[in-house]
């Protein structure tokens, strides 16, 4: 649910939803769903797969959906870069050129209710043209393009997936092992200035690896961490299966 949707989805038995309209009822059923905004209730959708992000593939402004924000800016001094989605292209663009760490993103709220999910995956198409930290840092936190996904276990804990992006051969090693990297992902070297599709693995899957049942995916970012960076994405894809 967000402010402006709320989306019913039926598991098991039967559910009658109200036309906030004309105040009618529509009847679901087992895995079923509907979305109910200030326009009404949508088309019946069935079981599947379906994207739970909004504006993933940003053929709209990124306003109200998604929210630009920084972080972790190391020299107060340097400057904040921009992610910026041009009027003629529908991708967003990190670009930022200094020195000292910075965090440069998008971020969307979802507080999607998973559980019993069948699966959920990440999606996404990735660009970096540029990056002046190798690899993705010593320690495996400064990826020129990175995916986060923030979630709650059904006991309330607050959890993270990460996965990074670089294509700058270094010393360094392509893992964040550090605390603040829970699920201590392997980052994926891709070739620079060319798209590259990422398809995560089924992350219920992953979680349940690791004994932690998901209850509520609380948000998405796609950031860039480091320097000196360019990069993009585009269609952007949370895709869950009830």
């Amino acid at each position: 649910m967000d402010q402006e949707r709320t989306e019913i989805a039926v598991r098991q038995g039967q559910a009658r939803i109200p036309d906030p309209e004309d105040g009618a009822l529509l009847l679901l059923n087992s895995l079923q769903r509907v979305e109910l905004t200030d326009t009404g209730l949508s088309e019946i959708g069935v079981g599947g797969q379906r994207n739970i992000l909004r504006n993933g593939n940003l053929s709209q402004s990124l306003d109200p959906h998604w929210t630009i924000y920084t972080l972790a800016k190391e020299r107060p001094d340097q400057s904040d870069g921009e992610a910026i989605r041009p009027d003629d292209r529908a991708v967003v663009i990190f670009d930022r050129s200094g020195t000292g760490h910075i965090e440069l993103g998008i971020t969307q709220r979802l507080n999607q209710d998973v559980r019993g999910a069948q699966s959920l995956y990440v999606t996404a198409l990735l660009k970096v043209d540029n990056q002046s930290v190798p690899v993705c840092g010593a320690n495996g936190t400064e990826c020129p393009i990175m995916l986060r996904v923030t979630y709650l276990d059904t006991l309330g804990g607050l959890h993270e997936w990460l996965q990074g992006f670089y294509y700058l051969s270094g010393p360094y090693l392509d893992v964040c092992s550090i605390s603040i990297c829970e699920s201590q992902p392997q980052h994926i070297q891709i070739p620079q200035s060319a798209w590259f599709a990422y398809t995560s693995p089924d992350l219920i899957e992953l979680f349940m690896e690791r004994n932690l049942e998901p209850a509520t995916i609380v948000s998405v970012d796609v950031y860039a961490s480091g320097h000196t960076f360019t990069s993009e994405v585009d269609d952007v894809a949370l895709l869950l299966e009830d």
